[in-house]
């Protein structure tokens, strides 16, 4: 080969690269970026499945888009991924792991596969983590293939910090500073969004509406920040009764909401037990008061079960916790509206 022809591959690899770059810079959406730059990362890489990952908070990972049918035992196994497990084996260095030093819970799935080599690119944005990026590809050729990756990754880092910074200025939006969890105007939002996804992969889908008995009895003997304190306190026990895909919004007041995705009503109701028994379980505020006992009352709805529109889940939910806080509180109501 000619050094004119050399330079012509060099040329037109750079051109391919800048075209990417700017494809990949013109997303706003973390999802679309992620998808896009997915796409060209695996394509870089010839990579047989890529998986892209975000941090939703600290240590709470989430896949955010991947390149293989989401009913494979691949995917089932990288789905599962959390952010402690990806420390423990893999830190925050990008690295290239051939079959015999892939470790647990991925090295017996990837045998089924033949072998391959897994390219692990840590994410960062603002000097902090990120998120993560996954490539497998059959060995061979695995250096340079992650070298422009890399190389891709650096070119679209400010896009990739834009993201961050667009995200951190939603959370102070979504977010209901009291409580520490998500607001009404998120609720609304993502409930839009749960049930369009439902319907398309034709999913279950419920809704746990609670609210927290005699928090007015706590607010009249105590303060309202006593109350407040109490809210935060509950917030923080009921974020730590459900999956990470689930989210906790306050409604209002002293009302909540839990949106559990893929989850049926006898799933939904398994839920609002559990987070019963957290809430009735322990007092709280122990060091301010000597500890105060609070119960919640729960109303459970399901779509397509219940309702089949945002509007009718909501009511269906809040009409069964009304019922239960008429008939003696501290327990759980299930819609009774079936659709035919």
């Amino acid at each position: 080969m000619k050094d004119d022809d050399f330079k012509r591959e060099d040329i037109l690899e750079d051109l391919f690269t800048a075209k990417v770059v700017a494809r990949i810079s013109q997303k706003i959406e973390q999802e679309d970026f992620f998808e896009e730059f997915l796409f060209y990362a695996r394509r870089l890489s010839n990579a047989k499945a890529g998986f892209a990952y975000i941090l939703d908070d600290p240590k709470s990972l989430t896949l955010i888009a991947t390149t293989i049918a989401q009913d494979s035992h691949l995917y089932e196994a990288f789905s599962k991924l959390d952010y402690e497990t990806m420390m423990r084996i893999l830190g925050v260095e990008a690295k290239i792991l051939g079959s015999s030093e892939i470790l647990s819970p991925f090295s017996a799935l990837i045998a089924e596969y033949g072998s391959l080599d897994m390219l692990f690119i840590p994410l960062f944005a603002k000097r902090e983590i990120f998120g993560a990026l996954f490539l497998l590809r059959e060995p061979g050729g695995s250096a340079k293939y992650f070298e422009k990756v890399t190389m891709l990754m650096e070119e679209v880092k400010p896009a990739l910090e834009n993201i961050a910074t667009v995200r951190s200025l939603r959370e102070l939006i979504i977010r209901d500073d009291t409580v520490d969890c998500f607001n009404r105007r998120y609720f609304d939002s993502q409930i839009m969004d749960e049930i369009s996804r439902a319907t398309r992969f034709s999913l279950p889908l419920s809704l746990v509406f609670f609210d927290i008995d005699n928090l007015k009895e706590v607010n009249s003997l105590y303060s309202h920040s006593a109350g407040s304190r109490m809210l935060f306190e509950i917030a923080l026990r009921v974020k730590g009764g459900i999956r990470k895909i689930d989210k906790l919004c306050r409604y209002g007041g002293d009302e909540f909401c839990v949106i559990l995705p893929e989850t049926d009503v006898n799933g939904s109701i398994e839920v609002a037990e559990r987070l019963r028994d957290l809430i009735s379980r322990k007092p709280f505020l122990v060091s301010d008061t000597g500890g105060i006992k609070m119960t919640a009352s729960f109303g459970v709805a399901s779509f397509p079960l219940h309702a089949d529109t945002k509007e009718e889940l909501i009511i269906q939910a809040d009409k069964a916790m009304q019922r239960i806080k008429v008939l003696g509180k501290n327990s759980i109501s299930i819609a009774d509206n079936i659709k035919g």
